[in-house]
């Protein structure tokens, strides 16, 4: 089922939900990010990388059943993201914390434009293709830095 098998006020509600959830969901991510930010232990860090990963999951697969594909696409590439650093348990450098909470803020963006009966005010490819890099710039990175590291996970 996706969007289009909704009536129009279904699917308002429906939208409207999201809205609610969104939010709730993109207040969990910023603080975990400022957790990362900060510095965490390396069993407290797993968690929370695990946390800003089902978030963004769970953002991708809202957005994409009410039919805002923008906010899914940008959730899957954070999402993607944080499945490369649980799986290696690494911190993203502070850079990289600064464009994730740029895609929070893209998400929230997309959102109100929706809303707003307006066009996004941005070039969602684009925009996730930094995401992208800079997933594959914190992997490159993280090889550079631990001898061994290519070995484990190739």
């Amino acid at each position: 089922m996706d969007s289009g098998d909704f009536d129009p006020e279904t699917l308002k509600l429906l939208r409207e939900t999201f809205r609610n959830e969104l939010e709730e969901r993109l207040q969990v991510i910023t603080e975990e990010l400022l957790r990362l930010e900060k510095g965490v232990e390396n069993t407290t860090r797993q968690e929370t990388l695990n946390i800003v990963f089902r978030e963004a999951h769970s953002i991708k697969g809202a957005a994409r059943g009410v039919g805002l594909e923008s906010i899914g696409t940008i959730a899957h590439s954070l999402e993607s993201m944080f499945s490369s650093l649980k799986q290696d348990n690494a911190i993203p450098i502070p850079e990289n914390i600064d464009l994730c909470l740029e895609a929070l803020d893209r998400m929230r963006g997309a959102y109100n434009a929706y809303a707003a009966g307006t066009p996004g005010d941005f070039d969602e490819k684009a925009f996730c293709g930094k995401l992208q890099q800079m997933a594959s710039q914190e992997q490159t990175l993280r090889k550079s830095m631990f001898p061994g590291f290519e070995a484990k996970h190739g």
